[in-house]
């Protein structure tokens, strides 16, 4: 329940620009800054909102609902993070021992013109993708499924 509904104690230090979220298995510490342009704070928010959501396809990945809350909190207080900490703790029944994830994040304001080329060729590749279900890019099979008109033998 923990990865699925996060309910978190927030708490956000104005002197020490330290926002801590802390659940009994989930602990972000974040300390960051406000942008000199506020332009980039919406980018950055909706940048990081659908990166969350992209990372939810893999499976191997945590789910985006703590990441989400996260982000709202950065948002509430308008700041971009230099540094995330994540505290996981597995299972309280076991002790696990606590998984500790550092991040550093440097904001680069302007791309380099091999960024802008780079991103160029994207687009107009992305304009002949078509889209596709989650299960068809995933190549799911369907093999629970009987094939129509199968009689009983």
């Amino acid at each position: 329940d923990f990865l699925f509904n996060p309910e978190f104690e927030e708490a956000y230090d104005n002197s020490s620009g330290l926002l801590t979220l802390h659940s009994e298995q989930i602990t972000y510490e974040v300390r960051g800054k406000r942008p000199k342009e506020d332009s980039m704070l919406h980018r950055y928010y909706e940048f990081i909102g659908q990166f969350a959501r992209l990372n939810a396809t893999d499976p191997k990945r945590m789910p985006p609902f703590a990441r989400l809350k996260l982000n709202a909190a950065l948002q509430k207080y308008g700041f971009i993070p230099d540094e995330v900490r994540l505290t996981l703790i597995p299972s309280l029944a076991d002790n696990s021992n606590p998984i500790v994830l550092k991040t550093t994040q440097n904001v680069i304001t302007e791309l380099s013109e091999k960024d802008e080329k780079r991103i160029a060729s994207a687009k107009r590749y992305w304009m002949e993708f078509k889209d596709v279900s989650l299960g068809v890019f995933r190549n799911y099979e369907k093999t629970a499924l009987l094939p129509e008109n199968t009689e009983d033998r």
